[in-house]
């Protein structure tokens, strides 16, 4: 079973799906960051959630909140079917939500632990709440998308998930203290248009490069060097939609030279910088 909605227009830039992984393969799930929040409500499934290094359970019950350029992924256990909903959506716009989630979106919180929500602390109400996205179904046409009626309930629903989240116990968690990458994640994420190496990092955390690789290995499940660029593709992704140049981007998010910049995001996208790009508005 795969249901995917996907709303993008003036009034609602959403992307929401209920899906099943009958025999779930952690290779499978995507590595990344995106400048959006996304909520995952887990339905069945085992394994954990990653969220900069840090390690979240994925259990039944359970709901994640990731803020913007958050990295993060998915390792489901492979016996266990995994179903889940997931939405995706901008913090600053769509329902309130820089009001209803102004704790866990404000700028000034650390970047990094994500908000997790354990199944002692997700009640029925919020379990109902994930569950009514399905019947938008009836709402939605291949060709002519989500009508005016589904908009509205899907405007609904969603503010009840967030007003019953911001109402909820959060669980934060932060890296554990014999985790190296526990300043460098920060630092990283504070620095990102500046130049950035292994070898700076050593220096600045008194700690071997060798370290810091296995460390990024052992946590973040990637290099220094991906997760680094996952992060400024992220990062440049959002300024090209918001009208700036892709020229002038790739300096700014800390690539030395647009070519490299092209083919790395390529290579995250799927697409050419420009086209991401929105015609400027009269």
């Amino acid at each position: 079973m795969c249901v995917h909605i996907k709303i993008e227009n003036d009034e609602l830039n959403v992307n929401l799906h209920h899906t099943v992984n009958e025999m779930p393969n952690a290779t499978e799930f995507e590595r990344h960051c995106h400048g959006m929040v996304e909520l995952i409500y887990v339905v069945r499934g085992k394994g954990v959630y990653i969220v900069e290094g840090a390690e979240y359970p994925l259990l039944p019950n359970t709901v994640l909140l990731l803020r913007p350029y958050e990295y993060h992924y998915v390792c489901p256990e492979k016996a266990c079917p995994y179903e889940r909903y997931v939405i995706h959506f901008e913090g600053s716009v769509p329902f309130n939500a820089d009001k209803t989630l102004e704790g866990f979106l404000a700028s000034d919180r650390e970047v990094g632990a994500g908000v997790y929500f354990s199944d002692k602390t997700v009640d029925t109400a919020i379990r109902h709440a994930f569950e009514s996205l399905d019947s938008l179904q009836q709402f939605w046409s291949e060709q002519k998308g989500i009508d005016l009626g589904g908009r509205i309930l899907l405007r609904a629903i969603v503010t009840q998930i967030l007003l019953l989240l911001g109402a909820a116990r959060s669980e934060e968690r932060v890296l554990p203290e014999e985790n190296i990458l526990s300043g460098v994640i920060g630092y990283i994420n504070e620095h990102l248009e500046e130049s950035l190496s292994l070898d700076e990092l050593s220096r600045r955390f008194f700690v071997s490069k060798y370290h810091l690789c296995r460390a990024f290995r052992q946590y973040m499940g990637t290099t220094f060097l991906s997760y680094l660029t996952t992060k400024r593709v992220a990062m440049a992704q959002r300024l090209i939609e918001e009208g700036e140049a892709a020229t002038e981007v790739a300096y700014r998010v800390g690539f030395r030279d647009y070519s490299s910049f092209y083919r790395a995001y390529r290579k995250q996208t799927g697409r050419a910088p420009a086209w991401e790009r929105r015609p400027a508005s009269d």
